[in-house]
């Protein structure tokens, strides 16, 4: 039943949406510079990178020289930013928080957020399903983490009768391939009215094609219906694992095709789907009015910087990650004017 409803929504969104940007209420979109379309270019005296984009330039790539003050000016409103998704985003939060200069881990949530994982028997066995906020900026701003790999917003199920376990995503999770999803529940209308940007990632965890875009298409409906105006959605491309990564060394690939030939050849946590997750929904969250962090290319050129040979999804360089946080603060700096 599931599937031929979802087929039958997507045959209406394709009918009836088009170019409709998903028939929901969308804000205008913001011409700015497209950053992911660039090159890498190395220092051949200092050995350092930098992402050159196609008609605007170089654009800082070492991690240190980000400036804390220009970064925290550059967040809106309140200054009040939320992080969703998997545990790349984990990784790209404790990143950031430490280069803006984390004070303090602050679990206080909304009380009624805290009421729906306790409904949905959430418990925290994992340390990535914690949620956590961070002060920054002195102490100005903060930012919040929750796991949620699919930044699912329907109701959260259980894995087992004895309710040990964290809370999984939707009901078709844990079954063969898609077995290793976690959903933290995040969309309590008066816990997000907090915050100012919201930056959402998916598609590491693999999911079928359909059951995804049904996923992205409720989460948007459901943003577009319960934030304000003046609130930013970011969505991040995911970027694939590789395989033999530590072996490879930490130059760069020569294109974008030559690196998604190697990592066909050396396939390594879903890898193969990923790109076709990324393209639904950049169409899905740009149709929408939102903006997209992407990451894909340029990061996707860099070779090795994974975490070890029996991780090659994580990051064990600070490179790859400073460099989403610099593509963040120009975006944030083209939303600012």
């Amino acid at each position: 039943m599931r599937t031929i409803s979802t087929f039958f929504f997507i045959v209406f969104q394709t009918i009836f949406c088009g170019q409709c940007s998903l028939g929901l209420r969308i804000n205008d979109l913001k011409t700015s510079v497209d950053y992911s379309d660039g090159m890498w270019e190395i220092d051949q005296l200092s050995g350092h990178l930098s992402w050159i984009l196609n008609g605007h330039g170089k654009m800082r790539t070492v991690e240190s020289q980000l400036d804390i003050n220009k970064f925290c000016n550059a967040l809106p409103g309140s200054k009040s930013l939320l992080i969703v998704g998997d545990s790349t985003n984990r990784q790209f939060y404790e990143l950031l928080t430490e280069h803006l200069g984390a004070q303090n881990n602050n679990l206080a949530f909304h009380t009624s957020l805290m009421e729906n994982m306790k409904n949905s028997q959430w418990s925290p066995e994992q340390w990535e399903m914690i949620p956590t906020r961070r002060k920054i900026c002195d102490g100005a701003a903060s930012i919040t983490f929750i796991r949620n790999d699919w930044v699912d917003c329907a109701k959260h199920y259980a894995f087992t009768t004895s309710d040990k376990v964290g809370t999984w995503c939707s009901n078709n999770c844990r079954q063969g391939e898609y077995s290793d999803c976690y959903c933290a529940p995040w969309v309590d209308p008066a816990f997000l009215k907090d915050f100012d940007i919201l930056l959402l990632n998916a598609g590491l965890h693999n999911v079928p094609d359909l059951q995804y875009n049904d996923t992205l298409f409720k989460t948007i409906a459901y943003l577009k219906d319960t934030l304000r105006d003046r609130q930013q959605v970011f969505f991040r491309t995911t970027v694939p694992g590789m395989g033999d990564c530590m072996t490879m060394g930490n130059g760069t690939f020569s294109s974008l095709s030559e690196a998604e030939q190697y990592s066909k050849e050396h396939p390594w946590y879903h890898s193969y789907h990923v790109k076709t997750l990324n393209d639904m929904a950049r169409k899905l969250f740009s149709q929408a009015g939102y903006s997209l962090l992407d990451v894909y290319k340029s990061t996707m050129l860099l070779k090795g910087r994974r975490h070890s040979p029996e991780d090659c999804v994580h990051f064990g360089e600070k490179l790859p990650l400073a460099h989403w946080m610099d593509l963040l603060y120009n975006q944030l700096l083209d939303q600012m004017s």
